[in-house]
């Protein structure tokens, strides 16, 4: 243990020392005993006094930070003090709160501070679903995590100044939860969940009955992000968006072909156009979502165009269906086109345009293709007169129906591609 060698004097009981109120009215207090025999009581009054504190000083020091020593080697005693004094706080015995410093992003957390730190530690960091109690009152609560999860808080009492600072460390919006009361303050949801986006720092406070939301510091959105996507892939989040706009458009079929055997074959009817959807989507617990984009239905000679190749689709949020190929047929007959496509899940949903109807005349000529969303229908073909082949479709447009030379077949051209627009903000 280590030793303290600043005792205390006139500490017994029975001291010979003035009383409080005496040593308070003293008169030669102010500029001390100038000259003769001092009264005793008085100077054992001002020795004790002083001898009081620096025992005090000294019993600290040797509790926490070592020797106090009456050597005259200050610059020592000075360092077992300072020593003494952060081993008392980092003990957890220092009664301030410390509970509302948050560290500034990027820096490491030991407890409350970064390391050196020497202050209680009043933190938690949950990486799963969790129950919160009332011995966490005052607590910073980081919520770390690549998926969601929710924290529950107690129930609301009234509990002073402590608070529930959380910290939302993760890449996906987390939920907080209250079994009794509501979520209330600016911007609070007002119910008994609440989600707070990634990066943002949510402080609430109890009113005995309900968690107020004192603060929100969310984190900066991102700048407005737009994707144009027409191959099969995985969109990821772009750093602070929340929200994204997205349009599913389902691929064309292809234009119907045309047999050989003219003067009596028609040219074929125009593929239908591919469906489309829309929605706005809230993003913040989403970082990641398969975008599949299906080909347009492919033109066969002398028959019925192949469909859109499936649907688009923005996970199973947003999905637009394909349209159908187009026909081909005899001359006097008439051949409808394909039919359009059509929108399957999303806010709002809208089909293609159909293929263009065929039926033979002369000359003959393929039909056009039905438009999507932005047009795309592609050209029907003519082979009399000169050679005008079938324009296949693009944007999610129809393919043209084929007209071929009387004595070939002929396949229509292929339907548009599927995509998908992704708008972040």
């Amino acid at each position: 243990m280590a030793t303290n060698d600043f005792l205390p004097f006139g500490t017994g009981a029975g001291a010979n020392v003035v009383s409080q109120a005496v040593w308070a009215a003293l008169a030669t207090r102010a500029n001390g005993f100038q000259n003769g025999v001092a009264d005793p009581q008085p100077v054992n009054k001002a020795i004790r006094q002083a001898a009081f504190v620096a025992a005090m000083i000294g019993q600290f020091t040797a509790d926490y930070g070592g020797d106090a020593l009456d050597n005259g080697d200050l610059p020592t005693f000075e360092a077992h003090f300072k020593a003494a004094l952060a081993a008392w706080i980092a003990s957890g015995s220092s009664p301030i709160d410390l509970s509302s410093y948050v560290l500034r992003a990027g820096d490491t957390m030991t407890g409350l501070f970064s390391a050196p730190a020497g202050f209680k530690t009043a933190s938690r960091t949950l990486t799963t679903a969790t129950t919160l109690t009332t011995a966490d009152f005052g607590k910073f609560v980081s919520l770390s995590s690549g998926s969601t999860f929710t924290t529950t808080f107690p129930t609301p009492v009234s509990n002073g100044s402590g608070a529930f600072t959380v910290f939302n460390n993760s890449v996906v919006a987390q939920t907080v939860s209250t079994p009794a009361g509501a979520f209330l303050g600016p911007g609070a949801s007002s119910g008994t969940t609440e989600s707070i986006p990634a990066g943002s720092v949510y402080r609430y406070v109890s009113d005995g009955s309900n968690w107020i939301r004192s603060v929100a510091t969310n984190a900066p959105n991102a700048l407005p992000k737009l994707s144009f996507i027409q191959t099969t892939q995985t969109w990821t989040r772009a750093a602070g968006a929340t929200k994204a706009f997205v349009i599913a458009h389902g691929p064309g079929g292809a234009g119907g072909g045309e047999p050989a055997g003219a003067p009596t074959t028609a040219g074929g009817s125009g593929g239908g156009g591919g469906g489309w959807a829309m929605s706005l989507l809230d993003i913040s617990s989403t970082a990641s979502s398969l975008v599949t984009i299906p080909s347009g239905g492919v033109g066969v000679s002398g028959s019925t165009g192949g469909d859109g190749a499936g649907n688009t689709s923005f996970g199973t949020l947003v999905v637009a269906g394909p349209g159908s190929g187009g026909r081909t047929g005899s001359g006097g007959n008439s051949i409808p086109g394909g039919l359009p496509g059509t929108g399957i899940t999303g806010q709002i949903l809208g089909k293609g345009s159909p293929g263009g109807t065929n039926f033979w005349e002369s000359p003959d000529i393929g039909a056009n293709g039905g438009d999507g969303l932005f047009g795309g229908g592609g050209r029907g073909g003519c082979d009399d007169g000169g050679s005008f082949p079938a324009v296949a479709g693009v944007m999610g447009g129809g393919g043209g129906g084929s007209d071929s030379a009387d004595a070939t077949a002929g396949a229509g051209a292929n339907g548009g591609d599927g995509w998908c627009l992704v708008w972040e903000f």
